[in-house]
């Protein structure tokens, strides 16, 4: 399987884009990634507030498809360290950091 596109990605509906994504329009959704300039997705074919997404790879697609499995092994992961009362450092905080990130909470 090939490896997922790297961070940061965030999403756009203003991104631009270049061949061979000749799909992609002008204001389209999409998400993207600016370490790798270029989308990992994006909607195509918007009617009626329906669309189809596309994906740049498969790897991206399941990790996307997997987020709310990793949201959830964060948060058990949290728990697991307050129950015990250890102090995970750096490890905890980019836990914390990356569930804020998901949940859309401030950090």
């Amino acid at each position: 399987m090939t490896k997922h596109t790297p961070g940061p990605w965030r999403f756009t509906g203003v991104k631009t884009w270049s061949p061979p994504i000749q799909e992609y329009k002008e204001g389209h959704d999409a998400i993207w990634s600016d370490s790798e300039n270029k989308y990992v997705m994006y909607a195509q074919d918007c009617e009626d507030y329906m669309a189809t997404f596309e994906f740049s790879n498969e790897a991206d697609k399941a990790l996307i498809l997997a987020a709310p499995d990793l949201l959830a092994a964060a948060n058990a992961a949290i728990v697991l360290l307050r129950t015990h009362g250890l102090d995970a450092g750096q490890v905890g905080a980019s836990l914390e950091i990356a569930i804020a990130k998901a949940t859309g909470e401030p950090a």
